[in-house]
């Protein structure tokens, strides 16, 4: 019998044709796919020319180039290492045939390298393109000088002294930045403590750009400028009107200018240790002596540089009215700094990106002389930070919810021990005596459920509450005359829920950013991993979850322009201060205190357009080590407290909120006290720098009140809201031209 092959002939045409039609839609689709993609040009520029600082916020500039269909989306940036941190997402619309460039804030929370991931989505949340496991070439730790240079061409760009091979992870850097993507927010510059700027490259700077340097300074930062040509600052106006220059005349040429080679020798180093960088010091470097000049100085007997000696140097020649010198090369000023609010401008008569100076060989020396790198640097090994804890906590634990409870650790071994007894031999003897042995398969389930239950109800009387938002804003002030001011706010918002829910944040703010909780080296990434933040122009909104029967502590970092709270008009005498105090608000600053010299004086209590006339000796107020040396146990007590599940006392704080937000601002005499703790904070938070060039600062506590609006989109049963008012003021230096850039009028 022929065997049957019929399965071998079966055939179907129109089932090919229609698997063949699948295949060729398939390619095709892939084929649109690919175009699509390739139409999309995705790049990411990481920090300061992928360089990044620790405990700062910085930059992440993105530009996209669409070639294809418009479409709109969003760009999402996360963290690819571990703690992936709150991933944040930028709306984008991209027409066809544009570019667009958009600058992303993002805080570096980790001392480790840490990885970005970048991907672009459209509004069907495909990827459109992605940039994956972007990393800094360069992370900068705590304590370390970072500049920024727009120079006229990069080898122009300004170089350190380089340090000992010990304390090369001490090395201050200096970063080229490109003007095309330069950051146009100030808070985004906020990672650099100085930034060079080339008159000749000044005219390049787009208006937003110039906005950000302006608000920057405003606020601490320190510009270095060089005037290369008088024609730059006719060329960029708002250059010109930052400097208030007064050129006289052209240029000049000096065969002979030892006095550069003097300044790099001479005595006049910053030897404070802990106030440069992103976070105050531990504790003084081993060996420290600042009676010992000779030890402290490694450049008292630098030897000259024959060549440049002999070369002729052209300068400009200016006045010095406004400015204090700081070097002058025959009896003309060379380089001259001054007050600009918060922080200062210091210019360059002289061009350092031109000979002779640009082959001098002390040229890094120079650099690191005048951007005020301590000596200590390169006078000894100079170990890497050692960590410590966060500030956060310490504002945290002034705003954190009073409602929760913490089980003593006695009353909680008891607890362990009555159980494992009553299991144990309570449970035996008694079974015994019943003579029903068995019947520990049903008492052993009631005893568990009966803790389990004892368990939650101790759990629920101690930690259970209504929603509570608790907020306490600092709000810095550059002094002067005018009633609307720019401001540089910070919020710390402590959000306590009852049940697990996610709540909606958003800011009214024009210029705003949300970070977690900062733990500082010793800690992690506090709250870190959930939620996300949406960066809506140049404010936010987040979804943030908490869980039940705990805090959170979240960080909106602001700019604004508002009515300042005080007015404040300050000169010296021959014993001190005199001035006057106004409150420009109609409430009642509860408590107004004025920080100058090594003392702070206790003003009191101001009323609603209250003015008051000061008069201050010098040395007759408390000193600043003492008051924040008082408050550094609180300090402690409170972190302490926040890092245990359990704990015999509460939080309250033996000092008042007042007293400890002031005391913060200071932490360095803290860690100069030898205290026990040790905090790391975002450098615009620490006013010693400013105090010890001259500046004075008046702190205003103003109770259940707040400069903007909530950002919690509810409203809560239980609300704290206070605000501290920072304002600035610049005392003219005594002996010298510098005018004051901070009074306020009547």
């Amino acid at each position: 019998m022929e065997p049957s092959l019929n399965f071998l002939r079966l055939e179907d045409p129109a089932g090919n044709r229609r698997r063949t039609l699948r295949s060729l839609m398939a390619v095709l689709i892939f084929l649109i796919t690919l175009t699509a993609r390739a139409a999309i040009q995705f790049d990411v520029f990481l920090g300061y020319n992928r360089v990044v600082p620790f405990a700062a916020w910085f930059p992440v500039v993105c530009e996209v180039r669409n070639d294809g269909a418009s479409f709109s989306g969003e760009i999402v940036v996360s963290s690819g290492s571990f703690g992936k941190g709150m991933p944040r997402r930028l709306p984008i619309e991209l027409p066809t045939g544009t570019l667009k460039r958009v600058v992303i804030p993002v805080f570096q929370a980790s001392l480790g390298v840490e990885s970005w991931d970048f991907k672009l989505y459209d509004d069907r949340r495909t990827v459109r393109a992605e940039v994956l496991d972007v990393q800094p070439r360069l992370l900068v730790g705590p304590s370390v000088p970072l500049m920024g240079s727009l120079s006229r061409t990069p080898a122009g760009a300004p170089a350190f002294k380089a340090v000992p091979e010990a304390s090369r992870q001490m090395q201050p850097i200096s970063v080229e930045l490109q003007s095309a993507i330069f950051p146009d927010s100030p808070l985004t510059l906020e990672g650099l403590q100085s930034l060079y700027l080339n008159s000749g490259r000044a005219s390049d700077l787009s208006p937003s750009q110039v906005r950000a340097i302006l608000s920057w300074i405003e606020t601490g930062g320190h510009l270095f400028v060089v005037v290369e040509q008088p024609s730059d600052l006719g060329g960029a106006p708002w250059l010109g009107n930052l400097l208030r220059l007064r050129l006289e005349g052209g240029d000049q040429v000096f065969d002979r200018h030892p006095e550069l080679h003097r300044f790099i020798c001479d005595d006049g180093w910053n030897t404070n240790f802990f106030t440069v960088g992103t976070v105050a010091r531990p504790a003084p470097v081993k060996g420290f002596n600042p009676d010992d000049k000779t030890f402290l100085n490694p450049f008292e007997d630098l030897g000259s540089d024959p060549v440049f000696e002999a070369s002729p140097l052209q300068m400009l020649l200016a006045a010095r009215e406004g400015y204090k010198t700081i070097l002058e090369v025959d009896g003309h000023p060379a380089v001259l700094s001054a007050q600009r609010g918060r922080g200062r401008v210091t210019c360059l008569l002289f061009n350092p990106e031109r000979e002779p100076v640009k082959s001098w060989k002390h040229l890094g020396v120079f650099w690191s002389r005048v951007a005020e790198v301590p000596l200590q640097f390169y006078s000894q090994e100079v170990p890497a930070n050692r960590g410590g804890w966060s500030s956060d906590a310490i504002y945290a634990s002034l705003i954190e919810t009073r409602q929760v409870q913490k089980l003593p650790v006695g009353w909680l071994m008891l607890l362990l021990f009555t159980y494992l007894i009553v299991i144990g031999p309570l449970d035996r003897v008694l079974l015994k005596r019943l003579g029903r042995p068995g019947l520990t398969w049903i008492t052993f389930p009631c005893y568990v459920l009966f803790f389990s239950g004892l368990v939650y109800v101790i759990g629920f009387r101690l930690r259970s509450g209504e929603l509570e938002w608790g907020e306490l804003n600092i709000v810095d002030v550059p002094g002067g005359r005018q009633e609307k001011v720019g401001v540089r706010g910070r919020t710390y918002a402590s959000i306590y829920s009852p049940a697990n829910r996610t709540y909606a944040l958003s800011s009214s703010q024009p210029l705003a950013a949300l970070r977690a909780e900062f733990s500082g080296s010793w800690g992690g990434h506090a709250g870190a991993d959930a939620g996300t933040i949406s960066q809506t122009g140049g404010g936010f909104r987040a979804d943030v979850p908490v869980p039940v029967w705990s805090s959170r502590l979240l960080v909106a970092d602001w700019y604004a322009q508002m009515p300042s709270a005080t007015g404040t008009q300050l000169r010296r005498n021959k014993q001190g201060w005199e001035g006057e105090v106004e409150n420009r608000t109609g409430r009642v600053l509860s408590r107004v205190a004025l920080a100058v010299g090594d003392s702070i004086h206790e003003l009191g209590q101001l009323g609603p357009h209250e003015k008051r006339t000061v008069n201050l000796i010098a040395g007759k107020g408390g000193t600043l080590g003492d008051f924040v040396e008082r408050a550094s146990q609180d300090f402690n007590q409170a972190t302490s407290y926040r890092m245990r599940a359990f704990g015999q006392q509460n939080s309250n704080l033996s000092n008042g909120p007042d007293s400890l937000a002031i005391a913060a601002s200071f932490l360095e005499h803290s860690t100069k006290s030898g205290s026990s703790g040790s905090f790391q904070q975002p450098a615009t938070l620490e006013l010693t720098p400013f105090i010890r060039r001259g500046g004075a600062v008046i702190f205003c506590w103003e109770p259940d009140y707040a400069p903007s609006p909530g950002m919690l989109q509810v409203v809560p049963p239980r609300i704290r809201r206070n605000t501290l008012w920072r304002e600035f003021i610049t005392l003219a230096e005594v002996g010298t031209t510098e005018r004051p850039s901070t009074v306020v009028s009547k």
